[in-house]
């Protein structure tokens, strides 16, 4: 019988800027190494709103850099099997990989776990006007995979960064054409940062084996992790002395007005007889 203990690590930080009382703009972000993986939703689509573009700057004691754009062109919502997502993944072999993931859900095909349809800007547009709230049920999709998220107008790789020390992303909605002077939301990353082993937050643990799969199952206290201003969990595993794999593609999502949140994953690729961490 396999062995597991659940390894959970914190994963999405995110950093808000409260124009009003409410900001209906959240920018989540990723970084590993020299890697950085952001993902946006907005609560309620505000009108005119058309899409978004990325900006990066350097952080440092003296001042901050110019704001200097990632996006080659404004970031819209859609799928489409014309585009070449280039404003969203700089590389070739990303651009490559998206467009066949897009290609396997177009088909249904077994690989992925649910099934996409192409959509355009106006389809989007007239969509969340007939009903503003219906964007937010992109957020279970997106927790599915990341892909998802690129493929429709919610996220951007970054992966050509200078050695700069601190970085700080901006989302900048584009509101009739024109792309805001300041952004809705922003994050921050350290170059070189790795995942943390030991985030500071009360959590327990359970394993339970279920035929093929490892249900893990964790507790966690929403005013702790609220204060820290976190947004979901990675979850790892290792083998014996093997370096730690990480196993969900998206972020398992915190979404709990309760005092106390119980999440979940399950692991499909565990094997039996072996031992992990």
């Amino acid at each position: 019988m396999k062995r597991l203990l659940a390894v959970v690590f914190i994963l999405f930080g995110s950093n808000f800027i409260l124009n009003a009382q409410v900001n209906p703009y959240h920018l989540y972000g990723e970084g590993n190494k020299n890697v950085v993986k952001l993902l946006w939703y907005v609560d309620t689509w505000q009108d005119k709103l058309e899409g978004f573009v990325i900006k990066r700057r350097v952080i440092t004691q003296d001042k901050n850099s110019k704001w200097v754009e990632l996006s080659k062109s404004t970031i819209y919502p859609e799928i489409s099997v014309s585009k070449n997502y280039d404003n969203v993944v700089s590389d070739k072999e990303g651009q490559q990989a998206l467009k066949a993931k897009l290609d396997l859900y177009l088909k249904k095909d077994k690989a992925v776990h649910t099934t996409l349809k192409p959509f355009s800007k106006k389809d989007f547009l007239a969509q969340v006007k007939s009903d503003p709230n219906s964007v937010q049920s992109m957020k279970v999709a997106f927790s599915i995979d990341y892909d998802i998220a690129l493929l429709s107008g919610f996220g951007l790789v970054d992966k050509n960064m200078p050695f700069d020390e601190l970085y700080e992303y901006g989302l900048f909605p584009v509101i009739g054409g024109k792309t805001q002077e300041d952004p809705a939301g922003t994050y921050q990353w350290k170059y070189g940062d790795k995942p943390n082993l030991s985030p500071p937050i009360e959590i327990t643990t359970r394993a339970t084996e279920k035929k093929t799969k490892i249900e893990i199952v964790w507790n966690v206290e929403m005013k702790q992790y609220k204060e820290l201003n976190l947004n979901g969990f990675n979850v790892y595993r290792q083998s014996g002395n093997d370096a730690f794999v990480k196993l969900n593609m998206t972020p398992v999502w915190i979404s709990s007005d309760k005092a106390k949140a119980e999440l979940d994953y399950f692991d499909n690729t565990a094997s039996e007889g072996v031992n992990y961490t």
